[in-house]
């Protein structure tokens, strides 16, 4: 599907947050000029980097340079790494400070996805067309073409079993509780071509009514990297917006290219699983993270069986990282000891 250029509604900016990827974000940024039509005149792209120390800043600029990037294009350093929603506040304190938040909604855009043709048109679409609707996501692909889940469920401890048992029978019966659901037990996601509604979508293509940035003007800074987005949406959903996946073509997300979290032959960071404790304790409390840790080990036992025995998919893959559980209950137990800080 290609849509025409949105004439009809405020500018929308787009924020790219680099870490050590500057090739990528500069694709990202070539993918959003080639549909700047439907950004509006005033529109700005901004590139925060998050003090990558690598070179990123210069060979973004050389690429501003070399790829001929209007004036509107911004390459904005930042004095330090402090995540993904800091690097995104800072780009919209960046707007403020110059007068150009009023009438503007907001593209929030990974570094290592680039748009489809199409895509933002068919987007603000949607923003703009359903009342109450204050995120917008899209369908998003991998490297390799495949479509990926783009519409989310709220991350509990219930959800906590299901993603580590791995168990068809319990994402058939509560495919509510499933973060993730693939395509077999996904819920009903409305008639063919019409955008659905969702809890939550990936920070990788974010879009977000100005209206709802006037009532939640910035993300949760607590979190360095992953959960931000879920519990912006979190919010969202308390002020009585919704969250919306558009009938676009989507994204294509090299997930992971700054911070290699799929290659499970690496643990985790740490800051995944600082980010995990901060969403399960702020929507769950202190009561609901023990539940939420004890629900994973519960899916680990039942799941771990069936992987020695080589029965099923489970037999065939194992897609946790090395020291999961161990690191997981090592982080929350220092953070019980520290009183929750």
């Amino acid at each position: 599907m290609t849509a025409g250029p949105v004439t009809d509604t405020p500018c929308t900016h787009v924020l790219i947050v680099n870490y050590r990827t500057a090739a990528l974000a500069a694709q990202a940024v070539g993918s959003v000029l080639a549909q700047r039509d439907n950004l509006g005149a005033s529109a700005q792209v901004l590139v925060i980097d998050n003090r990558s120390g690598d070179g990123s800043v210069e060979a973004l600029r050389a690429a501003a340079l070399a790829q001929g990037w209007p004036d509107t294009v911004h390459v904005v350093p930042q004095p330090r790494n402090g995540g993904f929603a800091y690097g995104n506040n800072q780009g919209l304190r960046w707007l403020r400070e110059r007068g150009l938040m009023g009438n503007a909604h907001v593209l929030l855009l990974n570094p290592d996805a680039q748009l489809k043709e199409g895509c933002l048109s068919a987007a603000l679409k949607t923003l703009v067309q359903r009342p109450r609707t204050g995120i917008v996501g899209v369908p998003v692909y991998g490297s390799n073409g495949e479509r990926e889940g783009s519409a989310h469920h709220w991350p509990s401890p219930a959800s906590e079993l299901l993603s580590q048992a791995k168990l068809a029978v319990l994402q058939r019966h509560w495919p509510q509780l499933d973060v993730t659901p693939s395509a077999q037990f996904a819920p009903s996601q409305g008639q063919p071509g019409e955008p659905f509604v969702c809890q939550w979508v990936s920070g990788a293509f974010f879009l977000i009514h100005r209206d709802l940035l006037a009532e939640l003007p910035e993300m949760d800074e607590g979190y360095f990297l992953y959960f931000e987005e879920v519990d912006y949406c979190r919010r969202a959903h308390t002020l009585g917006w919704q969250v919306v996946v558009a009938n676009a073509p989507g994204i294509v997300h090299h997930e992971g290219s700054s911070t290699g979290i799929q290659d499970t032959r690496r643990p985790r960071p740490a800051y995944w699983y600082d980010s995990r404790r901060r969403y399960l304790v702020n929507h769950h409390g202190w009561a609901g993270l023990v539940l939420a840790d004890l629900c994973s080990l519960a899916g680990r036992a039942l799941f771990l069986p069936r992987k020695w025995l080589g029965l099923g998919a489970a037999g065939r893959s194992d897609s946790l990282p090395r020291e999961y559980h161990r690191r997981m209950l090592a982080s929350d137990l220092q953070a019980l000891r520290r009183g929750g800080r």
